[in-house]
């Protein structure tokens, strides 16, 4: 059988300690995490900003352009037929394999970027600054999420650790 061993009386019960803390001390740290966080998202959103400004100005790519937008009539039409095409295959097209049914360009299944190509095409034809515009603001909001998910999971961390461990700032 074992046998609990005594918690020694001597040492120091810290969150008690961080118990004791002042309100008006802990709405200053409060504070100061909100600011921080919104000082790390302004500068997060004007970097990425910065790295794609330079894509507004191009134009379409020889490179796969052609294959997913100029030349792709997937994306050319907007209504329920196409967008039901864009995710599933029609049958006439399908074989034997269950991989068949879903509707591959350039040998990959991306329906939500179809889509997105597809609503591009339905605003704005052909013009490649707003196909570039749509990619920059969905790479920032990419770049957002990643960093609340971040900063989400160090504070989560921080959570369960113990009060002597080590407890990493999410900043």
């Amino acid at each position: 059988m074992s046998k609990k061993k005594p918690v020694p009386k001597n040492i120091p019960n810290r969150s008690a300690d961080t118990k004791k803390q002042s309100p008006r001390t802990q709405g200053k740290q409060d504070t100061s995490i909100s600011q921080k966080q919104w000082i790390a998202t302004v500068a997060l959103a004007v970097l990425t900003y910065v790295v794609f400004y330079p894509s507004l100005k191009c134009e379409f790519t020889n490179w796969d352009d052609g294959t997913y937008v100029t030349e792709n009539p997937l994306i050319w039409k907007l209504d329920g037929e196409h967008v039901k095409n864009i995710f599933i295959n029609p049958p006439e097209k399908r074989t034997e394999s269950i991989f068949s049914w879903f509707t591959p360009v350039s040998l990959n299944y991306h329906p939500l970027t179809m889509l997105s190509l597809a609503m591009d095409y339905r605003f704005n034809k052909l013009d490649p600054y707003q196909y570039h515009l749509v990619n920059l603001l969905i790479h920032l909001l990419n770049v957002l999420l990643l960093f609340v998910f971040i900063q989400r999971f160090v504070q989560g961390f921080n959570q369960r650790q113990s009060s002597d461990g080590f407890r990493p700032d999410p900043f």
